[in-house]
């Protein structure tokens, strides 16, 4: 996958989300399924120890992630 193809993804990712808020949904009932689906696609997609390692690596980073309107890069 390159980099245009995972911008795509991200930007259909953040249409859906703003539908569902627009629609009234909970936002964390949002950030919780697509945090759960996406620790199960790492399940299922990593070995045992890739899977540990990326939770890992999410864990040691959570401060560099910014609110909504921060800038941030794609990931």
């Amino acid at each position: 996958m390159n980099e245009e193809q995972l911008t795509e993804i991200i930007e259909q990712t953040w249409k859906m989300v703003d539908i569902w808020i627009g629609e009234g949904k909970d936002p964390l009932a949002i950030s919780a399924a697509l945090t759960s689906s996406a620790m199960k696609l790492y399940k299922t997609i990593l070995s045992a120890e890739d899977y540990d390692r990326m939770m890992d690596a999410i864990s040691d980073n959570r401060g560099a992630i910014n609110r909504l309107g921060e800038s941030r890069g794609i990931h």
